[in-house]
């Protein structure tokens, strides 16, 4: 699996809440890490990729794949009053979602992702939580546009209206690829994750093999899937439904 490192995260938060009789909710910590399940090995050299190919000879190269992500949501039921529904909760002054009841809202910015293409596997940072069973996070894709995003895209003006961005080759030929699709998806995590009064990890995957490829497995150029082209909404409906959630309940960061 790849990791994918969370450069410049701000704004992370672990809101806590009260039980009926107005005593604290025990709470518990998330470490939450991002990887991609590709199933394509690194090549080797100076520059890491990721490469697959189909039956038709294709030969598709990631060199770099970045995401930018605005907030991660804890969704369950829990012992100490959490409600368990898809609210995204209220908009501050700053335009960041807040938690009505404080369970597991992790704010983050908006914030780069960036995926190095290598080994490595590392947990990204410790959320804390209320205890209890988490059986979904939302996790939201953004396009940075307008003044709540404006110190975002004075480090990154790349990314105005872009919250997906690719690089590498097509056939020997390459491409840079982008999207402005922007989506609050809801992934269940299989097996739920118990979050006692201690650390569990929770981890979200990312499939790239499945990013430019019909349902037949064959590749298409990243090139030709941008703007409103069919490629364009096939890559984006295969980015929505690459994202999944693993709990671990057993605790502890990876090694």
């Amino acid at each position: 699996m790849r990791t994918i490192v969370l450069a410049g995260i701000v704004g992370l938060a672990g809101l806590a809440a009260c039980s009926s009789d107005g005593s604290p909710t025990p709470t518990g910590q998330v470490q939450v890490g991002m990887t991609t399940t590709a199933a394509g090995g690194p090549v080797t050299g100076a520059l890491l990729a990721e490469t697959y190919t189909d039956s038709d000879g294709n030969t598709l190269v990631l060199q770099t794949a970045s995401v930018v992500l605005r907030k991660i949501h804890l969704v369950g039921s829990t012992e100490f009053g959490c409600e368990d529904d898809d609210s995204t909760g209220v908009t501050d002054s700053t335009g960041i979602e807040e938690d009505e009841d404080g369970c597991g809202m992790v704010r983050l910015g908006p914030v780069l992702v960036d995926l190095p293409l290598d080994s490595t596997v590392e947990r990204q940072f410790t959320v804390t939580v209320d205890t209890g069973t988490y059986h979904m996070v939302q996790v939201q894709i953004h396009k940075p546009t307008g003044d709540n995003d404006q110190a975002f895209l004075d480090h990154h003006p790349e990314y105005d209206g872009v919250s997906i961005r690719v690089t590498g080759t097509y056939n020997g030929t390459p491409f840079t690829f982008t999207t402005g699709v922007t989506d609050v998806q809801n992934v269940q995590i299989d097996p739920p994750l118990g979050v006692p009064e201690g650390v569990v990890s929770l981890t979200i995957e990312l499939d790239l093999s499945t990013w430019f490829r019909t349902n037949s497995g064959i590749l298409v150029d990243p090139s030709t899937a941008m703007g409103t082209t069919a490629n364009a909404v096939m890559v984006h409906q295969n980015i929505i439904q690459s994202i999944h959630g693993r709990g671990d309940d057993g605790g502890g960061p990876e090694e």
